[in-house]
């Protein structure tokens, strides 16, 4: 008799275990349907072209969701990136990566990124000049990203000294 009742609760142990599996999985798969076809009809995706500093990482994705209204931002990083693009975009290995950050922002275009950022900040390692010069780096490396011909917004952020504040440069 103690053998049955044993069984009997392993049985509805399994039941109810089984019941919450199905469950679970089912309305996640609900979730999952919702969310991808709602991705699909509004593209939640934009693009920044950011230094490879991780103190600038947070900030610029935060700033880019809001601005762009977006759920996810493609994040292409190259130390002191925005001079990279800037200075001879033609020659030694910068032709390289140049060709290698259109190819990604290519891809990022293939989410619906329908914006991609420049982005220069303070303290760079892999571009130490001041703001001001980064700044001018920056409107170069506009430039250079408009001549790929990707039919895609470009904008240009600074990210400040205490790496929390994101400006948009005009």
């Amino acid at each position: 008799m103690l053998r049955l009742i044993g069984n009997r609760k392993e049985t509805l142990k399994a039941s109810f275990a089984l019941f919450f599996l199905v469950f679970m999985t089912w309305t996640g798969l609900q979730e999952s349907e919702a969310t991808s076809t709602s991705d699909q009809e509004h593209p939640t995706f934009c693009c920044a072209v950011n230094c490879m500093d991780g103190r600038v990482q947070d900030p610029v994705a935060n700033f880019m969701r809001k601005f762009c209204s977006a759920k996810y931002v493609d994040m292409i990083n190259e130390a002191g990136v925005n001079k990279t693009l800037a200075d001879n975009p033609d020659s030694g290995i910068a032709k390289y990566l140049v060709i290698n950050i259109k190819e990604e922002i290519k891809i990022s275009q293939k989410h619906g990124a329908k914006i991609v950022a420049i982005v220069g900040h303070y303290e760079c390692g892999g571009n130490p000049a001041g703001k001001e010069e980064q700044i001018e780096h920056l409107r170069k490396a506009k430039e250079t990203v408009e001549a790929f011909g990707l039919n895609i917004q470009v904008i240009l952020l600074w990210v400040e000294k205490d790496f929390k504040t994101v400006v948009l440069i005009k």
